[in-house]
């Protein structure tokens, strides 16, 4: 396996391409990645490739156990009562979409993807919890707002 010169990537491009083809067994990985953490020591390429793996297995999980639920525009346990009216809704989500919201770190996030297309993976997390948190917006709606403006979906 030819390996990757950056040491921030050092699991090789064998591991990267099975992954994306999702040709892995999420225990094998986990077990392999704890061993190397023992015998190596922990590091961030082995902390992300450990919390991917935990992520990916927990939504495959809910998705056996709730089957198309998951997708519904409800959610599996959405409070509605958190929602605000459809008035203010549409307000704050224009505002959202201009990037004009009161966080400023979330205002970044989307800027850098009107202007590139791109958001990084923890960005992402940020600007759907905020939208649906924090406003209140239904997810539907910011997945049609990210469908939209990503170039790598």
């Amino acid at each position: 396996m030819r390996r990757i010169k950056n040491p921030k990537w050092s699991v090789g491009l064998g591991l990267f391409i099975q992954a994306f083809y999702g040709l892995y067994f999420s225990p094998v990985y986990l077990r392999t990645s704890q061993k190397h953490e023992i015998e190596r020591g922990s590091n961030s390429s082995t902390y992300w490739l450990i919390l991917e793996l935990l992520w990916r297995d927990y939504f495959k999980f809910l998705a056996i156990k709730d089957g198309y639920k998951i997708f519904n525009s409800s959610g599996l346990s959405f409070n509605h009562s958190n929602l605000t009216s459809s008035q203010t809704q549409k307000k704050d989500l224009e505002l959202f979409k201009q990037a004009e919201t009161m966080d400023l770190f979330i205002n970044a996030n989307i800027k850098e993807l009107l202007a590139t297309g791109w958001m990084s993976n923890l960005g992402r997390q940020n600007v759907a919890s905020y939208l649906i948190h924090d406003l209140g917006i239904n997810c539907i709606e910011g997945a049609k707002f990210f469908e939209e403006y990503f170039i790598n979906l």
